[in-house]
């Protein structure tokens, strides 16, 4: 199911400028005379302005942008198709980094690849992303949705539970000790053992099947 675009606000001054103005009476009751010579009406203009401005940047940003680095980066996974073109455009705009790119690009590529990429604001081709750890995995165009959707099915044949606690100590890793990591680990260890899951797993390999995991 594609993602659909982001809703962009393409107000224009104008309607930004009478929009802030109605909203005086409900913010402010007492300030009943906001003619246009009243300083407060200034300001509100000003802020308008800055909208306006604002909002038009936002809007020359590529759908690449908007879409790959706003949702992509916050995956566990990646897979590309081999023509994908991913792009931080926010430099070529005159902008920073926004929905948390600049939190977790350098945690996928490092710090100073991660600056390399968003104060250019270049393109990054599959390839690249692939040997700078952006993406997981690149697949041939032709061959792509067969592959993601052979790679979600193997994924779900996972055990839930051993899934969600592996998900939870890689996510910990990142901001914590060793010494932490490891004590994570053996009680996270302790609650798979307590899943019945195991028990499944250990029978499937002595009866040479795939086991059936149910997440309990």
């Amino acid at each position: 199911m594609p993602l659909p675009n982001p809703i962009i606000d393409d107000r224009s001054y104008q309607q930004l400028r009478d929009e802030l103005v109605r909203r005086i009476p409900v913010y402010t009751p007492e300030w009943t005379d906001f003619n246009a010579s009243d300083p407060g009406v200034t300001l509100i203009e000003l802020f308008a302005f800055l909208g306006e401005n604002l909002l038009f940047r936002f809007n020359q940003i590529p759908e690449t942008t908007k879409l790959a680095y706003t949702c992509d980066l916050a995956c566990d996974l990646r897979i590309v198709a081999a023509s994908a073109r991913m792009t931080a455009g926010y430099a070529r705009r005159g902008l920073s980094p926004d929905a948390g790119v600049s939190y977790f690009l350098p945690r996928h590529v490092g710090l100073a690849r991660a600056a390399d990429i968003l104060l250019t604001g270049r393109d990054v081709d599959a390839d690249e992303a692939a040997r700078i750890g952006l993406a997981t995995e690149v697949v041939a165009d032709d061959a792509f949705v067969d592959r993601v959707r052979a790679y979600a099915a193997q994924l779900a044949m996972g055990a839930p539970v051993a899934h969600a606690l592996t998900k939870r100590l890689l996510v910990r890793s990142l901001d914590t000790e060793l010494d932490t990591a490891l004590r994570d680990e053996l009680v996270s260890i302790k609650q798979c053992f307590a899943t019945r899951d195991v028990a499944e797993a250990i029978a499937a390999f002595r009866e040479k099947r795939r086991p059936h995991f149910t997440g309990e």
